[in-house]
């Protein structure tokens, strides 16, 4: 499976660079700006299906840390959405933040969290259609919920959809390899939190859950 992922940016990149090799001289500057582009995506994508898998090698081998300090999700949660709103200008993302309290975290491994769940939801969401993402306090638990109308996850999937290297039955055609997730929940859970999906519903909801920093209030 990640040996197909890898090939495939790889065949793209390809293709372009070969395609402007072959026109030399005639390709005119827009020609070549398209492939180029083209090219540097495939190039991207890689690099994050790279990163990704070393990632999830590294936490499996126990080699990454974790430091835990006050933290407001709120302007981490908003940098976030903002990035992701460069990136697919159509997507529709509402954000929500029902108060500010502190959570007992690392910003770099909550914010490579939220990339993830929010990404996905973009992904997975029907064209058109709203994705929100929701910041709340409940039981001096920080809870971040980002949801998206999608079709349902089959219980079969649900049941394994953290395990690394799994990919669902509605990712046929989706970049990844899978471990998205697995390296999303091991993170939360290395801050004392933890990553779930929600029960049923009309929407697909992934929940992640942080300590309340001590004697923060909203």
């Amino acid at each position: 499976m990640i040996s197909h992922q890898f090939r495939t940016p790889l065949a793209i990149a390809d293709s372009a660079l070969q395609r402007l090799i072959r026109r030399g001289n005639r390709a005119d500057a827009q020609e070549i700006t398209d492939r180029a582009t083209r090219a540097r995506g495939a190039i991207s994508g890689l690099t994050r299906l790279v990163e990704s898998t070393l990632d999830a090698a590294r936490i499996e081998a126990g080699e990454v840390g974790t430091r835990r300090e006050r933290c407001d999700l709120a302007p981490i949660l908003a940098e976030v959405c903002d990035e992701q709103r460069e990136a697919t200008p159509d997507a529709r993302i509402r954000v929500i933040v029902r108060n500010h309290a502190q959570a007992l975290c690392d910003p770099a491994y909550v914010e490579q969290v939220l990339k993830n769940l929010v990404s996905n939801a973009v992904t997975y969401a029907p064209g058109g259609s709203e994705i929100s993402v929701t910041l709340d306090l409940q039981c001096q638990s920080l809870h971040c919920e980002v949801a998206n109308g999608g079709p349902p996850i089959p219980p079969s999937d649900r049941a394994r959809l953290f395990e690394r290297n799994f990919r669902g039955a509605n990712s046929t055609g989706a970049p990844g390899t899978g471990v998205g997730l697995f390296i999303a929940r091991t993170l939360a859970r290395m801050q004392g939190g933890d990553l779930v999906l929600l029960p049923g519903g009309g929407q697909t909801v992934f929940r992640l859950t942080l300590p309340q920093a001590e004697g923060a209030t909203p």
